[in-house]
């Protein structure tokens, strides 16, 4: 489910309470100095306006008791009196709700919420619904940017910018009382036991453990919530960062109480890599890196009468991954090749994919992929080569483990070696896009996706 349709299963704010959401929040929430001066302003301004309309409204005199009815005197005829149409009364100012983020003003502010407070009650609901509206921005912003400030040291800026715009979203359909706590929450600590998460490792995934589901909603927004729609937004990241218990994110993935965590952001069905940034697949004292394993792929099969091409992307005759479909037209050559010359081959191809001298423990795994006639069994070559791929971009990016998340159900599963997640791709949590990549996006790592 996404947000829209997990809001559902929760109340949402009341209509007509905006004078109570008012004063929690300025009892319990801090506000701009300026804004609340602004605010000040348009109260009495409002009030001003109502007692216009209510000067200018004709008064209808009150019924006098009948009296015995007298005969008509003739009299000359008053002159008609004619009422003045009401002046037209103008709206309030636009820019007297203009929000600037300015830093609140404790001592200052004291004074002028009790003044505003005494002078709320009997304004419009129009104003009520704007200034509501204005002020629980503003308080929501400045505790954000208070949170960031505290748990996120990298492209702060940004981040901020695209937390308000989530916290904006939810202003509407998550009440005011429960958004307040969910950020002091999260200024104290945090409301995710993301401790809890990566305390065990699982090839179940788990509901994401928070100190109260009310605030399962904002959490899922905030997961959602990165830089683009790139691999490398940061989805997933920030939300954890800003809401998670010993989490902040600096310039790995994010770091829970001073150790590294790799984190795996997938909307459940789609995709994600393990790839490093730099020097990730390339060619290096043990392999040759994606181009030469293709080489070597694609050499075996054409000495055998394939007519395949070197081309390491899709197009015509090119292999750019082992598959399931590209397999079924690749096993009649490996039956041709022969139980052990396949067995070596795909060897030294996992090899110059993952350039890596460890890679060796894992030849068993896919040795056992090769049927006794030569061809291979694709789920078994996959969940070989998905440990490989797991072990490789551990040991090259020094984290401790990887954090899947599905961020639209607000769920996770947690590994933290190469066994655990081959595990997890036997029972099908995850799934594998292919067993061998050779494309240059992917620098040889594999396409994965969290059932």
């Amino acid at each position: 489910m996404r947000v829209t349709e997990i809001l559902k299963e929760f109340a949402p704010p009341q209509q007509g309470s905006e004078l109570a959401d008012l004063i929690y929040l300025l009892q319990n929430a801090p506000v701009s100095h300026h804004l609340l001066v602004k605010g000040l302003e348009v109260i009495k301004h409002d009030k001003m306006l109502q007692q216009k309309r209510n000067l200018q409204t004709p008064q209808v005199p009150a019924q006098q008791p009948s009296k015995p009815a007298v005969a008509p005197q003739p009299t000359a005829q008053p002159a008609q009196q004619v009422v003045a149409p009401h002046p037209e009364v103008p709206e309030e100012e636009p820019e007297l709700l203009e929000r600037v983020a300015t830093s609140a003003k404790p001592k200052a502010n004291h004074a002028l919420i009790s003044q505003i407070e005494k002078e709320l009650p009997g304004c419009s609901d129009q104003t009520l619904q704007r200034l509501l509206y204005n002020i629980k921005l503003d308080s929501y912003h400045l505790m954000a940017d208070s949170i960031v400030s505290k748990k996120i040291s990298v492209k702060v800026k940004a981040i901020k910018s695209a937390i308000k715009l989530a916290l904006t979203d939810l202003a509407d359909v998550v009440s005011t009382e429960t958004m307040v706590n969910f950020l002091k929450e999260c200024e104290k600590g945090g409301v995710i036991d993301t401790r809890a998460m990566v305390k065990e490792t699982s090839d179940v995934q788990q509901d994401i453990p928070l100190t109260n589901d009310a605030y399962r909603p904002i959490v899922l927004r905030l997961m959602q919530t990165g830089l683009g729609s790139a691999a490398a937004s940061g989805k997933g990241e920030f939300g954890l960062a800003f809401a998670g218990m010993g989490a902040s994110k600096g310039e790995h993935d994010i770091t829970i109480n001073g150790v590294d965590i790799e984190v795996k952001a997938s909307h459940g069905g789609t995709d994600f890599f393990f790839k490093g940034q730099t020097g990730f697949g390339v060619e290096g004292a043990y392999g040759g890196g994606p181009k030469a394993g293709l080489s070597k792929l694609v050499d075996a099969l054409n000495s055998v009468g394939g007519k395949f091409n070197k081309i390491n992307e899709t197009g015509k005759g090119g292999i750019s991954q082992i598959n399931n479909k590209t397999l079924n037209s690749i096993n009649p050559y490996f039956k041709l090749l022969g139980h052990s010359n396949v067995k070596k081959l795909l060897c030294s191809v996992v090899q110059d994919n993952h350039p890596d001298h460890s890679i060796k423990a894992f030849f068993p795994a896919i040795n056992s992929s090769v049927r006794k006639d030569g061809t291979v069994d694709y789920t078994a070559l996959s969940t070989a080569t998905s440990a490989v791929s797991f072990f490789y971009y551990q040991k090259h990016e020094n984290h401790t483990g990887i954090l899947m998340l599905n961020i639209t159900n607000g769920t996770y599963m947690y590994q933290n070696n190469a066994k655990e997640f081959m595990r997890s791709v036997m029972t099908g949590a995850v799934s594998t896009i292919s067993a061998i990549d050779f494309r240059t996006s992917t620098k040889g790592s594999l396409t994965f996706r969290l059932n």
